[in-house]
């Protein structure tokens, strides 16, 4: 009998000994969260006026900026499709009095990437890079939306950096090829600050 109580109490011993270990660990975790990942890109959407009329066409340009201390590489990101592929600039827009319906396109295109000695030649001669601090302007392209109510409206832009649409393990091909050349692909998106634009009678 002796025995046995000997054995619990050691167990209990082992117990609290095991809790008073960790409870340091658990509180430093509540008191310390970890930190968000740092961005690696600074997004700025441009557009040519602040000023437009009913219906017209509002043409973009996206600025992405390198934050980090190493040069990234990056397809030239799609202006008007979401594709996986090549990673994308998606723009939208809402009025900021919204009255009644609006038009919103979703373009969203799968895609398998690029591989081997083409995904290595894609790198080398067609690949946007961006040294540290580096800034790059993509070439106008028309926003999917249509200015269809008068007013304040509210411009938005968020990048969305190639992953592979049918395999997890693309992100991994993709940042292998790029360090071989020298480059690291950007795995966080970036958000851009909102603009505001005013849509007039014509």
């Amino acid at each position: 009998m002796e025995r046995g109580i000997q054995e619990v109490v050691a167990v209990h011993f082992s117990i609290m000994k095991l809790l008073v270990l960790a409870l340091p660990c658990f509180l430093g975790a509540l008191a310390f969260p970890q930190q968000a990942a740092k961005p690696q890109l600074r997004l700025r959407l441009l557009v040519d006026k602040e000023t437009y009329s009913l219906k017209e066409r509002v043409i973009a340009r996206a600025e992405l900026t390198n934050l980090t201390s190493n040069t990234l590489c990056f397809p030239v990101p799609d202006l008007e499709c979401d594709t996986t592929g090549t990673g994308a600039v998606v723009v939208s827009g809402e009025p900021v009095n919204e009255n009644g319906e609006v038009d919103k396109f979703i373009c969203h295109a799968d895609s398998r990437g690029f591989t081997g000695a083409e995904l290595d030649r894609q790198i080398r001669e067609r690949w946007i890079k961006l040294a540290p601090n580096g800034v790059h302007v993509t070439s106008p392209r028309e926003a999917k939306l249509i200015l269809n109510q008068l007013g304040s409206w509210t411009l938005r832009a968020s990048y969305h950096p190639p992953q592979g649409s049918f395999s997890a393990k693309y992100k991994t091909v993709l940042q292998t090829a790029a360090q071989k050349a020298g480059c690291d692909v950007p795995q966080s998106a970036a958000e851009a600050e909102p603009r505001t634009i005013t849509v007039v009678a014509r």
